[in-house]
């Protein structure tokens, strides 16, 4: 959101995921440069909840070196990772975090697809990922026509996937069956956050659909 200094001199570059060798490789060696021993169990961890994430690799070991440092360690362990990953998670506030910045800015149609794909214990196709949150719409006679819940779906959707990236395509399809594609959270720590901020929310459901209806009229 901000302007580039090298604007019409570079393309875009996307921060995705690293590939596991090259951010495997990453973590040891800065590690060890600064002094500490990572276990190839602490390094796994890491890898895994960030989805190797370049700034989320650098949040949560940052994070884990503080901890030890604090503790007199140098020998970073599978645990310590966990415990980092934890506490990390209870300090994420909902706007100016790696993370929180998902919610905040997905608007209420948004959270109710990420809501909707937390209640499911695997991943959901596209196709069946609409249908369910249309359901909700339609149960909670939120006036929507075909058209425009599409459009606001797809919108949605597309910010969620290509921009927050915190969506992803988990398996192929054929050509021309998009929308059967299997979806699921990209990176564990988003999705362990945001099952965490929604586990004691028992009145969610209205309140997104009240949410919806405003963005409509805004």
């Amino acid at each position: 959101q901000y302007g580039s200094p090298w604007f019409n001199i570079l393309e875009l570059i996307e921060l995705r995921g690293m590939d596991w060798s090259s951010t495997y490789r990453l973590v040891r060696q800065l590690g060890n440069r600064a002094g500490f021993d990572w276990s190839a169990e602490a390094i796994t961890g890491v890898l895994d909840l960030s989805g190797r994430r370049p700034y989320l690799v650098q949040l949560l070991a940052a994070r884990v070196t503080d901890d030890l440092n604090m503790q007199g360690r140098d020998r970073v362990t599978g645990s310590d990772v966990a415990t980092a990953a934890g506490d990390l998670l209870d300090e994420i506030n909902l706007t100016g975090s790696y993370v929180g910045f998902v919610w905040h800015e997905a608007q209420w149609f948004g959270r109710l697809v990420l809501w909707e794909l937390l209640q499911s214990t695997t991943g959901l196709s596209l196709r069946e990922l609409s249908r369910r949150v249309r359901q909700q719409l339609e149960s909670g006679q939120t006036p929507l026509s075909s058209g425009h819940f599409d459009k606001r779906f797809d919108e949605r959707f597309y910010w969620l996937a290509d921009v927050a990236d915190a969506l992803e395509y988990r398996s192929p399809a054929p050509p021309g069956n998009g929308r059967n594609k299997e979806i699921g959270f990209s990176i564990p720590l988003v999705q362990r956050w945001l099952k965490q901020l929604l586990a004691h929310e028992t009145d969610f459901r209205q309140r997104a659909l009240a949410g919806i209806v405003e963005e409509l009229q805004a």
